[in-house]
Protein backbone atom coordinates (compact mmCIF):
# COMPACT_ATOMS: atom_id res chain seq x y z
CA UNK A 1 0.00 0.00 0.00
CA UNK A 2 1.45 3.47 -1.14
CA UNK A 3 2.05 5.95 1.52
CA UNK A 4 0.03 8.07 -0.14
CA UNK A 5 -3.32 5.77 0.54
CA UNK A 6 -2.38 4.86 3.84
CA UNK A 7 -1.29 7.75 5.99
CA UNK A 8 -2.13 10.80 3.65
CA UNK A 9 -5.28 10.68 2.12
CA UNK A 10 -6.76 9.40 5.29
CA UNK A 11 -6.04 12.52 7.14
CA UNK A 12 -6.60 14.71 4.17
CA UNK A 13 -10.14 13.53 3.99
CA UNK A 14 -10.33 14.43 7.98
CA UNK A 15 -9.80 17.97 7.48
CA UNK A 16 -11.72 20.62 6.15
CA UNK A 17 -11.83 20.43 1.69
CA UNK A 18 -10.41 24.19 1.79
CA UNK A 19 -7.89 23.44 4.51
CA UNK A 20 -7.03 20.58 2.86
CA UNK A 21 -6.80 22.52 -0.26
CA UNK A 22 -4.60 25.14 1.50
CA UNK A 23 -2.19 22.82 2.48
CA UNK A 24 -1.76 21.16 -0.52
CA UNK A 25 -0.95 24.22 -2.22
CA UNK A 26 1.20 25.42 0.58
CA UNK A 27 3.68 22.08 0.18
CA UNK A 28 3.67 22.67 -3.50
CA UNK A 29 4.30 26.26 -3.52
CA UNK A 30 7.56 25.81 -0.84
CA UNK A 31 8.85 22.65 -3.35
CA UNK A 32 8.26 19.81 -0.46
CA UNK A 33 6.13 18.26 -3.34
CA UNK A 34 6.84 18.58 -6.82
CA UNK A 35 3.71 18.23 -9.36
CA UNK A 36 5.29 16.98 -12.34
CA UNK A 37 3.80 17.73 -15.67
CA UNK A 38 4.79 15.40 -18.70
CA UNK A 39 6.39 17.43 -21.83
CA UNK A 40 5.27 14.97 -24.07
CA UNK A 41 4.70 16.98 -27.60
CA UNK A 42 1.76 14.68 -28.34
CA UNK A 43 0.00 16.56 -25.61
CA UNK A 44 0.55 20.12 -26.69
CA UNK A 45 -2.87 21.87 -27.74
CA UNK A 46 -3.04 25.08 -29.19
CA UNK A 47 -6.54 27.75 -28.34
CA UNK A 48 -7.22 30.67 -30.15
CA UNK A 49 -3.21 31.38 -31.46
CA UNK A 50 -2.25 30.39 -28.17
CA UNK A 51 0.60 27.13 -28.11
CA UNK A 52 0.32 25.67 -24.54
CA UNK A 53 2.64 22.48 -23.96
CA UNK A 54 -0.22 20.53 -22.51
CA UNK A 55 -3.93 20.34 -22.06
CA UNK A 56 -5.50 23.20 -19.93
CA UNK A 57 -8.20 22.61 -17.68
CA UNK A 58 -10.27 24.42 -15.61
CA UNK A 59 -11.64 22.76 -12.06
CA UNK A 60 -14.72 24.20 -10.00
CA UNK A 61 -13.26 26.63 -7.64
CA UNK A 62 -10.36 27.68 -9.64
CA UNK A 63 -11.81 30.84 -10.47
CA UNK A 64 -12.34 32.22 -7.51
CA UNK A 65 -10.93 35.93 -7.10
Amino acid sequence: MSLYKSILRPLAFQLDPERAHEIAMGLVEKGLFRADVPDDPKLAREFFGVKFRNPVGLAAGMDKS
